[in-house]
């Protein structure tokens, strides 16, 4: 006698239990969906669509970095942490991103690209979200993402309000700091950290109280044309006229600074000293005074003729000096010569 194959029951429901089942499955949202270039390497045959709020390991060439993240500076020692991270415990966190024009674009997880790319990893999990409807949202949401996981810094804040700025993604200082609820006093002294070059910008980075708002824009001061010390060749040029009434002494000229060198310098000493905020600042304001050559006093020379032989008139204004050189006159011309100096000095007693 054959064994008859039994097929497994259906699910029988009450009619008040499957409609109210069907009650809910028809009230669910229909998801948004995207067509990509290409599938995802983990979906199936028969899927074409990127699903918002589903995640998909998407192949690193069909990511871009958003121009828009809040963080614009990325060391190489968190990139290199967070790939080693990912080669050994996999990705624990999924990037977000949107879908244009084919290609995914982050919104979170610039570090974990940047990481998956530096070794070898060639997808990256990203959670499809909906496409910010304005260039202010994206950055505002990738603000809020970075500071909330305290990785922004006031080098990222500089380079990133100065774009926004410039392309009138917001139109004043004043929106842009009320939108990131920071006073606007506060936004105009992050942006004068701009005036820092980028190699001083990234080597401040390794160092986490040189981030500190304070002192970046004291060391910002460094390189503001109103701040830096004259260069040598600006000061004004001496006469050079040895026989002139007021010569121009060299005290007006000061020595050419390599900027970058004492930012170097000063970068040094602030991490052997560890210094506060202050200390900073008041190291910065002796840095910045000018630094003078030493006064090099000029005279005023005359040379002359008496009964034959030179006489040397050298005056010293400055110092209400005068003195009188004479050589190989005979004891009589001497005589004649100290007698006319006494009628001089008698018109003026004391």
């Amino acid at each position: 006698m054959s064994k008859q194959k039994i097929k497994p029951s259906s699910l029988i429901l009450r009619d008040g239990a499957a409609d109210q089942l069907r009650s809910m499955m028809a009230q669910q949202p229909s998801a948004q969906a995207y067509e990509p270039v290409h599938k995802a390497p983990t979906l199936s045959e028969n899927i074409g669509i990127y699903v918002v709020g589903k995640p998909y390991e998407v192949p690193l060439s069909e990511i871009r970095e958003n121009h828009l993240n809040a963080r614009a500076y990325y060391t190489n020692s968190e990139v290199e942490l967070m790939g080693k991270s990912m080669l050994e415990n996999g990705q624990e966190v999924p990037a977000r991103g949107y879908l244009e024009d084919g290609l995914v674009y982050l919104i979170d997880g610039q570090k974990r690209w940047r990481g998956a790319n530096a070794f070898g990893i060639t997808t990256l999990r990203v959670e499809i979200c909906v496409k910010p409807q304005s260039e202010k949202e994206a950055y505002l949401e990738s603000r809020r993402i970075n500071v909330e996981r305290s990785d922004q810094t006031v080098m990222d804040d500089a380079i990133r309000f100065k774009y926004l700025l410039d392309n009138k993604v917001f139109l004043s200082q004043v929106e842009l700091g009320l939108s990131i609820g920071v006073d606007q006093a506060i936004v105009s002294k992050i942006l004068s950290i701009n005036a820092i070059p980028d190699r001083i910008k990234r080597r401040m980075l390794d160092y986490p109280q040189l981030t500190q708002l304070r002192v970046a824009c004291a060391i910002s001061k460094i390189f503001s044309p109103n701040e830096q010390p004259k260069d040598a060749a600006a000061a004004p040029a001496s006469s050079g006229d040895l026989n002139s009434a007021e010569p121009e002494l060299d005290s007006e000229k000061v020595e050419p600074v390599d900027l970058c060198a004492l930012a170097d310098n000063l970068i040094d000493d602030i991490n052997r000293s560890e210094m506060s905020a202050r200390q900073v600042e008041d190291l910065v304001a002796s840095l910045l005074s000018p630094r003078k050559k030493k006064k090099k006093i000029r005279s005023e020379i005359r040379n002359y003729l008496f009964a034959g032989k030179p006489v040397t008139l050298k005056v010293l204004v400055s110092k209400g000096n005068l003195e009188l050189s004479v050589k190989g006159l005979t004891s009589d011309k001497l005589e004649l010569l100290h007698e006319k100096l006494q009628e001089v000095l008698k018109a003026d007693p004391v």
